[in-house]
């Protein structure tokens, strides 16, 4: 099972960050190596609507939860985007720094001004680490998404 943190991003280092800054969500267990979160819809929107980009960290062993993981991440009304920072020994993966997820199956990637998209479950099989910087969406843009939503459904 993967595990979860929720923390501040700032531009400082976040792989030096107290883990017990994080913002705490259920089913809290601590051994000591390892540190266990679940992450479900009330925590994604215990989120401040005004707060900056939010950390999510979750370490190998990756199995289908990761896919879960992403589908409420980006299902969530008040995500607006969310993006990776990789971790990995080998250089060409390090390469791959940033990536937006545009929805549940697919993310982008960059390597090199090369860009594709790959299922998400391939790309967490590459990483060590991964850190998710959730940036929480404004109500404006959740309007217009609610708008064009229901425009659609019609």
């Amino acid at each position: 099972m993967p595990y979860y943190l929720i923390t501040p991003f700032t531009q400082g280092d976040v792989q030096q960050r107290d883990i017990h800054g994080g913002i705490y969500l259920h089913d809290f267990e601590c051994s000591a190596q390892r540190h266990t979160y679940s992450l479900d819809k009330p925590a994604l929107n215990s989120l401040k609507p005004k707060a900056d980009f939010q950390t999510l960290r979750f370490s190998k062993p990756l199995d289908k939860t990761s896919s879960v993981l992403f589908q409420q991440c980006t299902q969530g009304e008040m995500v607006n985007s969310i993006k990776i920072a990789t971790l990995h020994s080998q250089e060409s993966i390090r390469a791959i720094h940033e990536m937006t997820f545009h929805n549940v199956l697919f993310c982008e990637y960059s390597v090199s001004g090369k860009h594709g998209h790959l299922p998400c479950e391939t790309i967490c099989a590459w990483f060590d680490t991964l850190e998710l910087c959730i940036r929480p969406m404004d109500e404006n843009l959740k309007q217009q998404q609610a708008h064009q939503a229901k425009y659609h459904r019609s």
